[in-house]
């Protein structure tokens, strides 16, 4: 995909120059699919997103307009921040429908907000939104992890719900866990 994204750029692709099937044969070579389930093969994830820019062909700026939208949070605020006082509830079905226009949904809808979309209003807008990133509502995420994280917070599954900021902590930590020390 990497290699796709430098050289088909969006303008590229809204011109109905290049549809999914040639990116998928440019790509040719290079996609690993083994192991790979259906919904997240690269044909799969092409035609959504030739789908996505059908819908949205100017998602970038609408990204940008619904930034407005998200109050300002002070870093010393990240924890004392929740998903109501964010509004995360709200802003979560605008990104949703108006910048994606309804061709992502269930749980990629937030791992592309919280991998892709925040990083890059982050970075265009030069303006902290680690609190939403924190806040976010989980994407992906094993039925075992999930348990154990709901343990960890209270004690019993399904009480507290879990956010991103702690589950991208908890992965980081069965990396660490796994990854053998350097010297021993």
């Amino acid at each position: 995909m990497l290699f796709l994204a430098g050289d088909y750029s969006l303008s590229a692709l809204r011109s109905g120059n290049h549809t999914a099937s040639d990116l998928y044969q440019a790509g040719h070579g290079r996609w690993r699919t083994s192991g790979t389930r259906p919904a997240n093969h690269p044909r799969q994830r092409l035609f959504q997103y030739e789908d996505w820019i059908n819908q949205r062909p100017l998602w970038p700026s609408d990204l940008e307009t619904l930034l407005k939208r998200f109050p300002q949070v002070a870093d010393s605020e990240v924890l004392s921040s929740t998903r109501k006082s964010l509004g995360l509830a709200k802003i979560r079905p605008l990104l949703a429908e108006n910048v994606v226009g309804g061709a992502v949904g269930g749980t990629r809808i937030e791992n592309l907000i919280c991998d892709g979309f925040l990083p890059l209003l982050a970075a265009n807008a030069g303006r902290e939104l680690f609190s939403y990133w924190y806040h976010w509502f989980p994407g992906d995420i094993p039925a075992a992890l999930k348990r154990l994280l709901q343990l960890i917070k209270n004690g019993s599954p399904g009480r507290l719900p879990i956010c991103n900021g702690e589950l991208q902590g908890a992965l980081q930590r069965m990396i660490e866990l796994r990854t053998p020390k350097q010297g021993k």
